[in-house]
């Protein structure tokens, strides 16, 4: 009976040891590629380091109106059922369901409405990231 007990914990242990190597890996992974792409953003001059953003033709002429609407919705100032200005005076559920539902669009709400190209290039960086541990 001790011998099984013993061997319970041993295989217990091997697990924990195993969950902290793949913790580890998955760390590694998302710091890697975090930094990395920090010291493109910088090289390159994109925000928050420059003046360039990875914003370009249909993200910047449509996402940035839906995060800079978001931000309003957050800040409780726009409303997130009904709305006069985005989809003709209409529900604008379907908006928020295609293109702001990710939980880390939610990070908006620290930015001001100026910084919405940081805020894009912020989250390009952070999805990126978060992809690289999959």
């Amino acid at each position: 009976m001790q011998a099984i007990l013993i061997l319970a914990h041993r295989v217990k242990l091997a697990n924990m040891e195993l969950k902290i190597k793949s913790l580890s890996l998955y760390m590694g992974c998302f710091t890697g590629v975090a930094v990395l792409l920090i010291i493109l953003f910088k090289i390159l001059g994109l925000a928050p380091f420059g003046g360039s953003t990875l914003a370009s033709a249909d993200v910047y002429y449509q996402y940035m109106d839906f995060y800079a609407w978001f931000h309003d919705v957050l800040h409780g100032s726009n409303n997130i059922g009904y709305t006069f200005g985005k989809t003709l005076d209409g529900t604008n559920i379907t908006v928020f369901s295609y293109y702001l539902a990710s939980p880390l669009n939610l990070l908006v709400y620290f930015f001001d409405k100026t910084q919405l190209h940081t805020f894009f290039d912020l989250m390009i960086l952070i999805k990126l990231a978060l992809a690289s541990m999959t």
